[in-house]
C-alpha cells in the first residue's frame, strides 16, 4: 500500500493534485529527485522547519522519506490549510 492510506479521504484528491502538479508524482511513485527543492510536495524549508517538529519529524527536509513528508504535509494542512499549495489545485 502507498502512503495515501495515512491521508484522510477529504484530503486525498487535493494532495493527489499537489503531487502531480508540484513534482509529477503519484502516491505509488513519488518523485524524490527534487528533494533539495522541497520533495514530492515542494514544502519550502521555512515551512518544514516550522511544522516538522509538530509532526514529530526530526529529519531535515533534504533527507526526509516520503512518509515523513506526508506527515509534515498533513500537519501543515491541519493547522495552516491549503495556502502553501494554491497554484493549480
Amino acid at each position: 500500500r502507498t502512503q495515501e492510506r495515512y491521508v484522510p479521504r477529504d484530503w486525498q484528491p487535493f494532495l493527489t493534485c499537489v503531487l502531480r502538479v508540484e513534482s509529477r508524482s503519484t502516491w505509488a511513485h513519488p518523485n524524490m529527485a527534487d528533494q533539495a527543492s522541497g520533495g514530492a510536495f515542494q514544502v519550502q524549508g521555512i515551512l518544514w522547519r516550522r511544522w516538522a517538529p509538530i509532526a514529530r519529524v526530526r529529519t531535515p527536509e533534504i533527507r526526509s522519506t516520503f512518509h515523513e513528508q506526508v506527515l509534515v504535509v498533513l500537519t501543515i494542512l491541519k493547522y495552516d490549510g491549503e495556502g502553501p499549495w494554491t497554484d493549480g489545485c
